[in-house]
């Protein structure tokens, strides 16, 4: 009978210990738990929105295209612009010869006559033209 209430008083303490390492009984030394702080948030980062052309005197001027083709384009107040390949051919012998007109910050460009390049005859093309920083502009 001794040796059944040790192997009983042995079996209760293992099950003790199992239920300590466990967390399920509470120990005689408290585990500091370390504080948890609350991450603040970050606010959330602004994009402004691109600046973009409204009217022909936000992109009066000769420009040179990022694209592949890296054409020259005229724009002149009137409304009226100029594309070509080299920029001696812009004021001479264009390409390209169009009007355009802004609807809000659509701009609409329509093909008046067309040289040295294949012509869009009748189609109208719509573009947005952001401004850039720097002084240039990406279409």
């Amino acid at each position: 009978m001794m040796l059944f209430a040790k192997s009983l008083i042995m079996l209760v303490y293992l099950g003790f210990v199992l239920l300590a390492a466990a967390g399920c009984v509470s120990s005689a030394v408290k585990t500091p738990v370390p504080s948890v702080t609350t991450p603040t948030s970050t606010p959330p980062t602004t994009t402004t929105a691109p600046l973009l052309a409204t009217s022909a005197k936000d992109i009066v001027g000769t420009w040179v295209g990022i694209s592949a083709d890296k054409l020259y384009q005229r724009s002149n107040s009137d409304g009226t612009c100029q594309t070509a390949t080299s920029l001696d051919n812009l004021a001479t012998k264009p390409d390209v010869e169009s009007t355009f007109r802004f609807e809000g910050t659509h701009f609409i460009l329509t093909e008046v006559a067309a040289t040295g390049r294949p012509s869009c005859s009748s189609q109208t093309g719509t573009y947005e033209i952001q401004l850039l920083t720097t002084g240039t502009s990406s279409s």
